[in-house]
């Protein structure tokens, strides 16, 4: 059970509490920048792929001048998509990402188990263990570059928690503040995909029977851009892996309510009962991360990536 009644302050665990809140703001930062550029190297994609098309449509048209502007615009669209997607979008930089976010992650766990002396910190010197565990997981992150805590990184510290706010905070509110709303939010990503993918291909279906009836050579690019359209998505939300991410999340949610509900038969738990719990807890936790973290570092496959547009381009 926690010993946090006494007002002295923890520095063990404000100085665990300080790396979690490092690593989870570098991690932000990292994941921001990820993706703010596969959006813009989706639109880049996508965009240099139309004017491709307007550009060949104006010369079928005798509008050379028009389709030679096009033809550099979507040039200059598709090298800006490339160049982005090599220098900013690298597998290093996911990496990073993933460790930095993983590591936020154990400092936080520890803390936890700190504060409820549970898993590792049931016996013993319990300050002593955390600041060795924590100086052990600063070793093995030791080549990321972080960026420091603001000044008031320790103001939701769990410094004095009770074990209901610790179901409260870490278990139920997980579940209702971030698992189930953001499977429910992968999941409509998910479905709308697959709604403009079966749209586009109805379209594409047409497009492509209107050719064949009127033998016009232009209904070909646009089935063409139409095909690089439908990839496009499927390759963006593969990247982000959705529907990965939709099933493990539901998965910890239940996990997590089956945890609480079991416990809930005890009335007056004991304080060993409570740091059984609070490890059960974290383990589940860290299980999610752990597979996470697994996920996340396979390498990309092909249809995880943008891909070049069907479009020929003029000039």
């Amino acid at each position: 059970m926690s010993d946090t009644s006494t007002q002295k302050k923890d520095h063990a665990l404000e100085f665990a509490w300080v790396q979690y809140r490092t690593f989870a703001g570098t991690a932000r930062d990292i994941k921001s920048t990820i993706d703010k550029w596969r959006k813009r190297v989706f639109i880049f994609t996508l965009a240099g792929a139309l004017f491709a098309v307007l550009g060949q449509n104006a010369s079928t048209f005798g509008l050379e001048p028009v389709s030679r502007a096009l033809s550099a615009l979507s040039g200059l669209l598709l090298s800006l998509a490339a160049y982005a997607g090599a220098q900013v979008l690298t597998d290093e930089r996911e990496k990073t990402w993933i460790r930095t976010r993983a590591a936020a992650e154990s400092f936080k766990s520890e803390a936890y188990l700190y504060l409820f002396k549970a898993g590792p910190y049931a016996g013993g010197n319990a300050r002593e263990t955390l600041f060795t565990r924590v100086e052990e997981l600063l070793n093995t992150t030791s080549d990321i570059q972080t960026i420091p805590a603001d000044a008031d990184a320790t103001k939701d510290m769990p410094e004095g928690l009770t074990f209901e706010g610790y179901i409260e905070k870490r278990c139920t509110g997980q579940v209702n503040g971030y698992y189930l709303p953001k499977a429910k939010s992968y999941d409509l990503i998910n479905k709308r995909a697959k709604n403009l993918s079966f749209a586009m291909g109805f379209v594409s279906i047409v497009l492509g029977s209107a050719g064949a009836f009127s033998m016009e050579e232009y209904t070909t690019v646009w089935v063409a851009f139409i095909a690089s359209l439908t990839a496009s998505v499927a390759a963006y939300v593969s990247a982000n892996r959705y529907q990965y991410l939709v099933v493990s999340y539901q998965s910890t949610a239940k996990k997590l309510l089956m945890l609480t509900a079991r416990f809930s038969r005890y009335e007056q738990p004991t304080g060993e009962q409570q740091g059984t719990f609070v490890a059960e807890c974290e383990s589940l936790l860290s299980l999610e991360n752990g597979a996470w973290l697994a996920e996340l570092s396979q390498p990309k496959t092909t249809s995880e990536r943008l891909p070049e547009p069907e479009v020929e381009q003029v000039g």
